[in-house]
């Protein structure tokens, strides 16, 4: 069945008005009068919808029932530093399905590519959170230099091939996760973590890995 995010969505009955999402169901999935799809978001929860009344530049729906109740994710944050736009996509997709909450795309001394294009990758997120079943979305934060970040008031987490820690150790469930780029981090970034009395190191193994299997690999030994 067609799953829906809509961030207006009240659970009750509504009309959707001219927007990217009526060309989706209007014209990509060709729905009908009478057609019942899944709409949600994190306040409503997910629910059962039936199209009541379909025109040119609107559809009204009509909430049928409930489906799920929304419980709060995990925190589950990720830094990470910009890629080619193909492979950021795939890594935006599997974050969604593994259950990021927040995202936060840095720029590193070594990062070559600086394409960001936020309505696409939102897009994606969208698209993603629809396909997997979850009934919110991750959160896209502002791009920023990763000495900015650094000086949240925040636990970190960032992965060196370097460290001899591999156990798994999450007291602070909020930490993010830093990735760095291909190439790894600059001597100048290293010594700026070492030195951040919040950051702590860790190993994703001994194997040199592309910077979307890398944020995958944290991701899943981070989650719970």
């Amino acid at each position: 069945m067609i799953r829906l995010y809509l961030s207006s969505f009240k659970g009750q009955n509504f009309i959707l008005q001219d927007t990217k999402d009526l060309h989706y169901l209007k014209t990509v999935m060709r729905l009908k009068k009478g057609k019942q799809i899944l709409i949600f978001n994190e306040s409503a929860g997910e629910y059962l919808c039936e199209i009541l009344e379909l025109e040119r530049k609107h559809i009204s729906f009509s909430a049928l029932k409930q489906t799920r109740t929304y419980t709060k994710t995990q925190p589950l944050q990720l830094a990470f530093p910009l890629i080619r736009p193909n492979r950021l996509s795939f890594l935006l997709e599997k974050a969604t399905e593994l259950g990021v909450t927040d995202l936060y795309p840095i720029l590193t001394d070594h990062t070559t590519h600086r394409d960001f294009k936020e309505e696409r990758l939102e897009t994606i997120l969208q698209e993603a959170s629809e396909q997997c079943e979850r009934l919110d979305l991750p959160k896209l934060h502002p791009i920023e230099k990763l000495d900015d970040l650094l000086t949240k008031e925040m636990q970190f987490i960032y992965f060196d091939e370097r460290s001899k820690t591999t156990q798994n150790n999450r007291a602070n469930k909020n930490a993010i996760l830093i990735v760095g780029p291909e190439g790894g981090f600059s001597e100048r970034e290293f010594d700026l973590l070492e030195k951040n009395e919040r950051a702590t190191a860790h190993s994703l193994g001994t194997l040199i890995l592309r910077t979307e299997t890398a944020c995958l690999k944290a991701l899943i030994l981070f989650s719970d």
